[in-house]
Formats: C-alpha cells, structure tokens, sequence
C-alpha cells in the first residue's frame, strides 16, 4: 500500500467517524423531503414488472 492510498482510507475513516460523531450528539438535521404525487394501490404494485408474489403482512 503506497501513501495515497493510506491518505484515502484515513480520510474515509474520518469522514465516517465525523458522521457518526454527528449522530451521536443529534448534530444531523432530518431533511425537508418532499410530497409524493401519487400513492401506489397494492393491486398496482402487483402488475409491477418487480413484483415478487408475496402477500402483505397487515
């Protein structure tokens, strides 16, 4: 492993450490999000292309 790619793992290690850091003391804001345009209706989601077949829990 070569200097640069000491830095990069520190500097990466860092970052993540300041984050959880932020978390800890509660410093992280909750972002504004948006609002959805649609709701998505249990029979739309299963003629999705995705679809699994699995049944809901509630």
């Amino acid at each position: 492993m070569d200097a640069a790619q000491v830095l990069s793992v520190v500097g990466r290690y860092t970052d993540a450490l300041a984050l959880l850091d932020d978390y800890d003391h509660r410093r992280i804001a909750k972002p504004a999000g948006r609002k959805g345009r649609s709701r998505l209706t249990y029979g739309e989601c299963r003629r999705s292309p995705g679809c699994t077949g699995s049944t809901p829990t509630s």
